[in-house]
């Protein structure tokens, strides 16, 4: 988990404000929270079809709509982990370890587009 935090850390996030929610069993608005801020910026540099918006209220009825979003975006990222977006809504990513996978998942992701866009970006030539 140390590995996953530091890269968190220098991809630009706090992995202060996520590490609990990565080592305790329940899952929690302010880890969905976190996650939409990475998803939103994977969404953005891809330009997936797919978002993830943060919960709309902070009661299991939000954090279910919000899981459904989360599913969709996963599967249009042709995720392979499918115990993130399978199975029963209410009990997805209710353990650490697959909250810590979704974040090492979307990690990949993230700097993989990130490196994409600067492959697109057209280089200044000196001359």
């Amino acid at each position: 988990m140390e590995q996953l935090l530091q890269a968190l850390a220098d991809s630009g996030y706090d992995p202060s404000s996520v590490k609990d929610d990565l080592s305790y069993n329940s899952m929690t608005v302010n880890f969905a929270l976190f996650v939409s801020r990475i998803a939103s910026e994977i969404g953005t540099l891809l330009e997936t079809e797919e978002r993830v918006n943060p919960p709309d209220n902070e009661d299991d009825a939000g954090l279910l709509s919000w899981k459904m979003e989360l599913s969709s975006f996963l599967k249009e990222l042709q995720c392979t982990l499918t115990f993130l977006y399978e199975g029963i809504l209410e009990t997805r990513l209710n353990t650490s370890c697959h909250r810590l996978a979704l974040v090492d998942f979307l990690l990949s992701e993230l700097l993989s587009a990130r490196m994409e866009k600067l492959d697109q970006t057209p280089t200044l030539q000196a001359g």
